[in-house]
């Protein structure tokens, strides 16, 4: 095996953060020196096509990749771009009869986001009372 196929699948190994390519590329590059990103895009695929890691298309205009292969789907805080593993049903109560899920992808803005946000519109409404005064 290659020292560049080695790489990726160390950093891909256990990754919980769903890394994307382009996140990949750079970790090889940093632990390698100059690695051809086609290097690391085809391995990519070579080990999708394999089963060993799962393309989530979806989450941002790339793809990400997760080296859980087992049943499950993704959410995404659209802020932070953060993706979290979530269980779901595979079958789907109001759907018809017989459709099974095979994705879904959930988005939303995480509680750290969430939190940010508040905190910023609560400095604005102080704004907006000190400016009325």
């Amino acid at each position: 095996m290659t020292a560049q196929r080695r790489a990726v699948l160390e950093i891909l190994s256990g990754n919980r953060t769903h890394p994307t390519a382009e996140s990949i590329v750079s970790h090889v590059q940093s632990r390698l020196g100059y690695v051809s990103p086609a290097t690391i895009y085809n391995t990519l695929q070579a080990l999708e096509e394999l089963g060993f890691v799962r393309r989530i298309e979806g989450l941002e205009h790339r793809a990400h990749f997760d080296p859980d292969t087992s049943d499950h789907q993704h959410a995404i805080c659209r802020r932070c771009k953060r993706v979290w593993d979530v269980d779901y049903p595979q079958f789907l109560p109001g759907a018809p009869g017989g459709f099974v899920v095979e994705d879904v992808l959930i988005q939303g803005i995480c509680a750290g986001c969430a939190n940010i946000q508040d905190q910023s519109d609560s400095k604005g409404d102080v704004l907006k009372d000190e400016m009325a005064m």
